[in-house]
């Protein structure tokens, strides 16, 4: 299985790689004239520009891929959204809030002599008090 992965990319950055030097290929192929490497006149073929019948050919192979990366994801993506669904429950349990037993459950304090709960009232009664 490693060596298959090894293999699939390989070819893949190898293509990768080729495409820019096939586009300009078919470009000049197509009537698209350059002065030499980086040096492009900008005058077009006979027919019109070289360029525009290369973005065509060159969009196929890109639709056609796009096709059948959408054919081979409808047959597998019910299945794929299952498994991502049980492996985050597995993961993330839905949280559920402990439920209080009886004999933990907290009593209200009752109020001090300013009738306050809190730490700061009761620092802001003795405050108040002084004056």
């Amino acid at each position: 299985m490693a060596d298959l992965l090894r293999v699939r990319t390989v070819l893949r950055a190898s293509l990768e790689a080729i495409a820019p030097l096939l586009f300009g290929y078919v470009s000049t192929l197509f009537g698209a004239r350059t002065g030499g490497l980086g040096n492009p006149t900008g005058d077009a073929g006979p027919g019109g520009s070289g360029l525009d019948a290369t973005f065509l050919i060159m969009l196929l192979p890109l639709t056609v891929a796009g096709l059948l990366l959408v054919l081979r994801a409808r047959s597998t993506y019910p299945r794929d959204v299952a498994t991502a669904a049980e492996r985050n429950t597995r993961q993330h349990p839905p949280h559920r809030p402990p439920v209080p037993s009886p004999a933990r459950t907290k009593r209200p304090r009752p109020p001090d002599e300013s009738g306050s709960r809190s730490a700061c009232g009761q620092f802001g009664a003795a405050v108040s008090a002084r004056g």
